[in-house]
């Protein structure tokens, strides 16, 4: 399926079955779906806003292979940005330990529509399951 082209709104679509995945010949409507659609231009919007997004250095900053829970920062000049990935079927909460965030400043998770603050000494957000967040520090 990942070679499939996209749902566009303006075509209609087969009926589909995943038997050759996983042996369930039940099928299923394929449609356009608006909220992802959107997801996607706001993930596209964001990389093009954040050059950290697009080049310079790259660190892992969290790692658990038992909560299935990765994160990194990607840094291009003043343009930092936090990524936080949840693999697993359950929300977790990660911590990001800061060394040069200082405490009050204002991190947006643009994704999620939220702000937080950064602590002493980093920041605890919740990852729902199955997802991501991008955190950006207001610097």
């Amino acid at each position: 399926e990942c070679r499939k082209p996209v749902l566009w709104p303006e075509y209609a679509f087969e009926a589909e079955c995943a038997e050759f995945v996983n042996g369930d010949k039940e099928r299923y409507s394929v449609a356009f779906d608006s909220s992802l659609y959107l997801y996607y231009r706001a993930l596209i919007e964001l990389r093009e806003k954040n050059i950290a997004l697009r080049s310079g250095s790259h660190r892992v900053v969290l790692l658990d292979n038992r909560r299935m829970i990765l994160g990194y920062a990607r840094q291009s000049g003043a343009n930092r940005v936090f990524v936080l990935i949840n693999y697993s079927d359950e929300p977790q909460e990660c911590r990001l330990l800061f060394t040069d965030v200082l405490e009050g400043t204002k991190i947006d998770a643009p994704l999620q529509r939220m702000t937080f603050y950064a602590d002493r000494d980093g920041l605890t957000v919740t990852v729902p399951a199955r997802t991501g967040t991008v955190l950006i520090p207001r610097m």
